[in-house]
């Protein structure tokens, strides 16, 4: 099984423009883990979601959850968005918080141009925060 690091993982996955858990430099490695080092995790996905929460779920098209997608909101993701990182956000506006209650009837999928304004505003802030400092 292969070793991976926090701060080689973060640096890779920060390319992926829609997996915006990773999308900014969040894991910073201040020494070496052995040496007492700590890691800073700032995770900000939450707080991004729950700002934009109405916003999506008026930008959403209501749909029968088809079975082959319960519990697999990573599977529903990649079809609809050609990526499986926009899972998280497929369970927060379902009002779920976790995979097992992906289960529902109904299901709120936010359209492409609203998860695409998220993360216009969302790297705009990003960049305001880095020029203040």
């Amino acid at each position: 099984m292969p070793i991976s690091r926090i701060d080689v993982d973060s640096k890779n996955r920060s390319l992926d423009i829609f997996d915006i858990t990773y999308f900014r430099n969040q894991y910073q490695i201040t020494d070496s883990f052995f040496d007492s080092g700590s890691v800073v995790i700032d995770n900000p996905y939450i707080e991004l979601l729950a700002q934009n929460y109405d916003f999506l779920r008026q930008n959403s098209v209501l749909v029968d959850l088809d079975r082959k997608y319960i519990y697999r909101p990573d599977y529903l993701s990649f079809d609809i968005y050609k990526t499986v990182n926009l899972w998280h956000m497929l369970l927060f506006v379902n009002n779920c918080f976790f995979i097992e209650e992906f289960k529902l009837e109904k299901v709120y999928i936010p359209t492409m141009g609203a998860v695409k304004q998220v993360m216009r505003n969302y790297i705009k802030d990003d960049i305001n925060v880095v020029q203040e400092e």
